[in-house]
This record gives structure tokens, C-alpha cells and sequence, in this order.
């Protein structure tokens, strides 16, 4: 694609979603209410192993935070007893 098409073409439809780069991430559903927290750096205080999915290895560090409707939302790692928000995606808002 030249890239003059770059500049003046909605690219929107040429990326990939970020959940592709985070598929070997166990995963945890989250509310709307910590998906609203994460956005805003703060951490989770209490995340049941078995909310996470695959839940196999106790020793996991990077999980993905995933909102209700499957989007990403931020990658978290355990700090101090809590899940904190290593990096935080933007999510679409319901049209």
C-alpha cells in the first residue's frame, strides 16, 4: 500500500485487534466497574485464581483483563497482593 493511501484512508480497518498479541495470556472477565479502574491505573484488590482462565499454573504474572463484551483492557500483574494495570487499552464505546 502506498503510502499516500496511508495518509488519506481510514486505517482503522487494517488493524489487528490487540487480543491476537496476548493469546498465550490467561484471561479474567472483568466488570464494567474495573475495566473503569484499570483505565484509570488503579489495581484489583481481589482476584480468585479460579477466575482466571486456564487457572493450571499458580505462579502467573501477566494477566489479561478482559471486559464483558471481550475486549482488551489492560494487561495486569501481581504487585503487593494486588492485580495492578501493567498496560491499559482503550475500549470502543457501545454506539
Amino acid at each position: 500500500m502506498p503510502i499516500d493511501a496511508l495518509r488519506e484512508d481510514d486505517l482503522e480497518p487494517l488493524f489487528l485487534p490487540a487480543s491476537l498479541a496476548i493469546q498465550h495470556l490467561p484471561r479474567l472477565k472483568i466488570t464494567g466497574e474495573d475495566a473503569m479502574r484499570l483505565g484509570h491505573g488503579l489495581c484489583l484488590d481481589e482476584v480468585k485464581p479460579s477466575a482466571v482462565t486456564p487457572s493450571q499454573d499458580q505462579d502467573i504474572t501477566d494477566v489479561a483483563a478482559m471486559t464483558e463484551d471481550g475486549q482488551l483492557r489492560a494487561i495486569i500483574r501481581r504487585k503487593r497482593g494486588q492485580w495492578c494495570p501493567y498496560r491499559v487499552f482503550p475500549t470502543r464505546q457501545p454506539e
